[in-house]
């Protein structure tokens, strides 16, 4: 999975290091409707998202220099979210199978679409193989 692909449960933790201590960043994902600017604690900005749906994001970084640093221009990183797979819930009912487990704790929300149907699956659930 590349670097920037995360799972639409996880939490995420976006962190932007500055050779200014105490200037500015804009951290700006217009389709979450996320823009905020942040001041840098020693050199350091952290932006945590939770729940972010499903989808490709554009996320831009508008650096604002404090007294003395220089203007650089805006950077940009794509973010990708997906769900946890069917094929993912179909290896683990598999590897349970093969290692006579009767049960299987999932450990992420595992969500399915079809057109309009949406099945969601939470982490919280045990799957019972009585048979």
């Amino acid at each position: 999975m590349p670097e920037n692909t995360i799972y639409s449960d996880d939490n995420v933790t976006i962190t932007v290091i500055i050779t200014d201590k105490n200037g500015k960043v804009r951290i700006s994902i217009p389709n979450l409707q996320e823009t905020v600017e942040l001041t840098a604690i020693e050199g350091v900005i952290n932006l945590e998202l939770k729940n972010i749906p499903a989808g490709k994001y554009s996320a831009a970084f508008k650096y604002i220099p404090s007294k003395g640093y220089a203007q650089i221009p805006e950077i940009t990183r794509e973010l990708i979210v997906k769900n946890h797979s069917f094929s993912e819930l179909q290896e683990l009912i598999n590897e349970a199978k093969d290692n006579n487990q009767s049960e299987i704790d999932l450990k992420h929300n595992y969500i399915f679409q079809d057109g309009d149907e949406v099945i969601k699956i939470p982490d919280n659930m045990k799957i019972n193989g009585n048979g």
